[in-house]
């Protein structure tokens, strides 16, 4: 088949960029965004965990790295590391010698430039852009994209030709089809972290056309022991649809009834479908199948996700599922914060969790209070969100993107009643934008908060040590927890139940004002 010209002109450039020798690189960006006294890092994910190639620390708004690594790769560039590191490029990049530069697309986007292989990574989304506005088909417009993967991937042997590889390719085609590309590689790249990664992703695939399928055997609803190999063996059968699903899963729950309306469709001419239910009991399980018409055959390979287990999963709260890892594992690990060396256990975690919930009580958070987090991945966010589970107040997460307006909109249209939020983020100062949607904040004592714009508004508590007017910080916080008897937290944790609603998430409002979608534990905890 004959590639479109511009597939070959674009690829044909880095044809001579197969690299056998050690990388030599600088890198270097300046943004206000870059924030003074950390550091920016290079890391490395090629064929395994995480590798820190360089790092360099940030000073007037600019950092500089020079070094080498031994061989091209794809990497990614982060602005701090541990929980609050951010991801500076919402892609990865390719590190090669040259000088590589980062610069600020729009708001909100840095791309890295300079390179041969990075200029042209850039250019790829508008190649793919091209190809979804021609009108194709979503098969076709998939189908088009896949083929300019190859073709990039046909006409250079390099480190952007493996990123491809592991991003897009794999995703779509069969192992085996893969296998070939990879031995055309050069000599020097055929021990590259990335391509034997690859090499052993594709090994443990067993999804390959032609390949034999895993038998999988269960019980019926009625206490036969039924297998899949027994149902494509059925006289009549000329198609079998495998499904995995359970009621706890939602994109589950919305196929189920396209599932019936094809059985019904297509059963009397070969077709047959494969149920198999993770639902953690049951009930759950025989509810699901009568509310959805699962006139199919149906199994389940046993109930409850642990031996040990007499719960079942979904029947826990986000609390309990803490305090049961408690109870089994008390010292294991939780939480390691190597950025300001934090390390909790699962009890250490649980006790601080506890102290946080009494001071949430302590304040007037009750079950059903909106409680808003504004803040990046910092180490309470964790701590506020089990907090706020344990005594069944509904967290609220708001966008660190948001600016005055957005957040207006979220604390009227939630009731916020206590807002938790940090310093800010990139160029947004929380704290100022907080003071001036609610002034009442600068002269009113704290516990005593009456906002007019905000009526169900009665705290703020800042995320950190710093002491702000109006505002609870969380050594504050913490304390006024130690004056809360655990009784009065036993009680409020009787109180909570899994099928309560215990996170507000909101939609990103392309289409029209965000909209907030109120969850409970059996929908988010997968």
């Amino acid at each position: 088949m004959k590639k479109p010209l511009s597939i070959i002109t674009a690829t044909a450039i880095l044809a001579g960029c197969s690299q056998s020798t050690a990388v030599k690189f600088t890198l270097t960006g300046r943004d206000p965004a870059f924030t003074d006294g950390k550091y920016m890092y290079i890391i490395t994910y090629a064929g395994g965990p995480e590798t820190i190639i360089d790092s360099a620390r940030i000073d007037n708004s600019s950092f500089a790295m020079k070094g080498s690594w031994p061989y091209p790769v794809s990497a990614f560039l982060y602005m701090g590391r541990g929980a609050d590191g951010e991801q500076i490029s919402d892609s990865d990049f390719i590190l090669e010698t040259g000088e590589i530069r980062v610069e600020k697309r729009n708001e909100d986007e840095f791309i890295l430039t300079g390179t041969p292989q990075n200029e042209f990574r850039n250019e790829l989304p508008q190649k793919v852009a091209g190809l979804r506005q021609k009108g194709l088909s979503p098969l076709r417009t998939a189908e088009a994209c896949d083929s300019l993967f190859r073709a990039v991937v046909l006409e250079n042997r390099n480190a952007l030709a493996l990123s491809l590889l592991e991003n897009e390719l794999l995703t779509n085609r069969p192992g085996r089809e893969l296998l070939p590309l990879l031995d055309s590689f050069p000599a020097a790249f055929q021990k590259h972290p990335a391509l034997l990664g690859l090499r052993k992703t594709i090994a443990g695939m067993r999804a390959d056309v032609g390949t034999s399928y895993a038998d999988i055997t269960g019980q019926t609803p009625e206490g036969d022991t039924v297998s899949l190999a027994a149902t494509v063996r059925k006289p009549g059968n000329r198609y079998v649809l495998l499904d995995f699903g359970a009621l706890w899963c939602g994109p589950c729950r919305a196929e189920f009834p396209n599932l019936a309306a094809l059985y019904e469709k297509y059963h009397s001419r070969g077709f047959d479908i494969f149920g198999v239910s993770y639902d953690a009991n049951r009930k759950r399980w025989l509810e699901c199948i009568e509310t959805y018409g699962m006139r199919w055959t149906q199994i389940h390979q046993g109930f409850g996700l642990h031996p040990r287990q007499t719960q079942a999963w979904s029947d826990y709260t986000l609390g309990g599922i803490l305090e049961k890892w408690v109870r089994e594992q008390p010292d294991h690990e939780f939480m390691i914060y190597p950025d300001r060396g934090l390390r909790f256990s699962y009890k250490e975690f649980d006790e601080r969790v506890d102290i946080f919930a009494k001071g949430l009580l302590a304040i007037g958070v009750r079950k059903g209070s909106k409680v808003g987090v504004w803040a990046k991945n910092v180490p309470d966010w964790m701590t506020l969100m089990f907090a706020t589970a344990k005594i069944g107040a509904v967290l609220v997460t708001v966008n660190t993107n948001y600016k005055a307006a957005e957040l207006e909109y979220i604390m009227k249209n939630a009731d916020i009643h206590t807002m938790c939020m940090v310093n800010g983020y990139r160029d947004s100062d929380y704290v100022q934008i907080l003071y001036d949607l609610v002034p009442e904040l600068k002269t009113t004592q704290r516990g005593k908060l009456r906002s007019e714009k905000f009526p169900e508004l009665r705290n703020v508590v800042y995320i950190g040590q710093e002491k702000l007017r109006g505002m609870y910080n969380t050594s504050e916080l913490m304390k006024l927890g130690t004056l809360v008897g655990d009784d009065e937290l036993e009680r409020a944790k009787s109180r909570v139940d899994c099928h309560d609603e215990i996170n507000m998430q909101y939609t990103s409002g392309t289409t029209g004002f965000p909209k907030g979608v109120m969850l409970t534990l059996s929908l988010i905890h997968i």
